[in-house]
């Protein structure tokens, strides 16, 4: 037959040329993927980057620069309130869409479960799994329960502010204040957690290299997320044990993952009918079925109350600061806000408590502002297009893409907030209209939203105040030039990077 030859040829031609046809499949491959990612896929009509149209890596590099969230902010001022960011992932900013993205029944994109590893609520990917998990943790972040631990976290606030008093009197400014902060905020939730603090304060320093480890492992984890692929080969092969965070349980991060499943299955410092930790509770709370939650999971649950309370606490308390500093007369007005406050017997001693803070105007309105700009909150949090897609901004969205909003953008959306969305101005919450107020609470996207909202919020919130109130009420903050001898940097080390240049340099004295 007239083929046969034909074949013979091609073969033979194959077999001496073998390297240039691989190559060749090769480039016929990601040419192909490349016009079908640019111009014949779902998401083509979608404006964006083009080299984030046709690659993951895209993404990766914008991470990799620590300015994923202001990358993500200029995007949207150039291509508009819906950007294609990875080939099958949209990023939006219009905070409307919020309540459409994260609805009820949104499912988590595999992203979560990439970044941490371990089994949890948080990474929970189908809304179902997560309903029935977030029962179960749920009253150990109940109102009342978290009201309960006030007296606690008072006395932590207490110890902490006589340490750095100690420190300040000896050694004067210090460059570590953002340590200072995560020494009391570890300490404070390893002890309502465990019964039993890591010991930070104690030892007035580091403890195994939780806090130097920490940040380097969340970068090196988001990364990976970005590209699953390299992370299953991490995960899989023998380069997992010389990279991933976990092989090292004598220090950093791995260390604490460690510790937190020894104290957890530890049952001198966690006993059978003991003190009602939040971890207990959510032992002996029960599922539909009638099951207790497992121990493995038991400590999945406490390190994420961990990894996910002590940096962002440091970094908030830290940009509050730099705020009131930076922003007109916001300092002063606070301290006098503050000095009206005990003359009227309105704030108690040793530490005030959560409603006085909350009561304090300016101070409360000043933690609003910053918390709606706060740079803690500028990673995405992707979840699925629900079958049969959904309509955004007057596009139609397929089923199954990848959305995602960032905390930081939306929260500068000029058509929700003014055209001086970008500006630290906390006046703008005492000038809104009811109505308007309403509106800014519909779509607070800081501790997550919906129905997945941060379990831990009411917990956090409390720390926050009650912490910076008595920062304010106990030292003195100056800004000082960055060549003053006495300048202390304060730069705001957050989650996967840490932020430079801000222009202030702090202070700290006892008053």
């Amino acid at each position: 037959m007239e083929w046969m030859p034909l074949r013979s040829a091609a073969i033979e031609y194959l077999s001496e040329h073998w390297k240039a046809a691989i190559l060749s499949v090769i480039l016929l491959r990601v040419v192909g993927t490349i016009i079908h990612r640019r111009w014949l896929h779902p998401l083509a009509k979608f404006p964006g980057p083009f080299w984030g149209s046709i690659t993951n890596l895209y993404s990766v590099q914008v991470n990799w620069s620590g300015k994923q969230y202001l990358i993500h902010h200029e995007l949207h001022k150039k291509y508009g309130p819906i950007v294609r960011y990875r080939p099958n992932l949209l990023i939006v900013s219009d905070p409307t869409a919020l309540p459409e993205i994260y609805h009820r029944y949104a499912d988590k994109t595999p992203f979560y479960t990439q970044i941490i590893g371990d089994k949890t609520t948080f990474t929970s990917l189908p809304s179902t799994e997560h309903t029935i998990s977030r029962k179960r943790i749920s009253p150990a972040y109940a109102p009342a329960y978290v009201r309960s631990l006030e007296p606690k976290m008072d006395q932590w606030i207490v110890d902490w502010t006589e340490l750095n008093r100690r420190v300040f009197l000896k050694s004067g400014p210090v460059k570590d204040f953002n340590n200072r902060l995560m020494y009391m905020a570890y300490d404070l939730l390893s002890d309502l957690t465990f019964g039993r603090p890591f010991g930070f304060m104690a030892k007035n320093g580091d403890v195994n290299e939780i806090i130097k480890g920490a940040s380097v492992s969340r970068l090196m984890h988001h990364l990976l997320a970005l590209v699953p692929s390299f992370l299953w080969l991490l995960r899989n092969t023998f380069l997992g044990y010389y990279i991933l965070p976990r092989r090292y349980p004598d220090r950093g991060f791995g260390y604490l993952m460690a510790e937190a499943k020894r104290l957890t299955l530890s049952e001198e410092v966690n006993p059978p009918g003991g003190e009602k930790t939040p971890l207990r509770i959510m032992h002996d709370t029960k599922s539909t079925d009638g099951q207790t939650m497992g121990m493995e999971r038991l400590a999945s649950e406490a390190r994420i109350l961990l990894i996910g309370g002590a940096e962002p606490a440091a970094a908030i308390t830290i940009e509050f600061l730099l705020n009131v500093l930076a922003h007109p007369g916001a300092y002063q007005k606070i301290l006098d806000e503050i000095a009206a406050a005990e003359a009227a017997g309105r704030l108690s001693s040793p530490v005030a408590t959560y409603e006085e803070c909350q009561n304090l105007t300016y101070f409360s309105t000043c933690f609003k502002e910053t918390l709606r700009g706060a740079e803690t909150t500028r990673g995405m949090m992707p979840r699925y297009a629900p079958k049969g897609g959904l309509t955004i901004a007057g596009q139609f969205v397929p089923e199954g893409t990848h959305l995602s909003a960032t905390p930081w953008v939306t929260h500068r959306t000029k058509s929700m907030y003014g055209e001086d969305a970008e500006m630290f101005r906390p006046e703008r919450w005492l000038e809104a209209s009811p109505e308007t107020l309403l509106q800014w609470n519909k779509y607070d996207f800081q501790f997550g939203y919906g129905a997945r909202v941060c379990p831990g919020k009411m917990m956090g919130l409390m720390v926050l105040y009650k912490q910076t109130l008595e920062i304010l009420r106990h030292f003195e903050i100056r800004k000082l030039k960055e060549d003053d001898p006495k300048a202390a940097c304060f730069t705001r080390k957050l989650d996967d990077e840490v932020i430079r240049d801000t222009g202030l340099y702090i202070h700290a004295l006892r008053k």
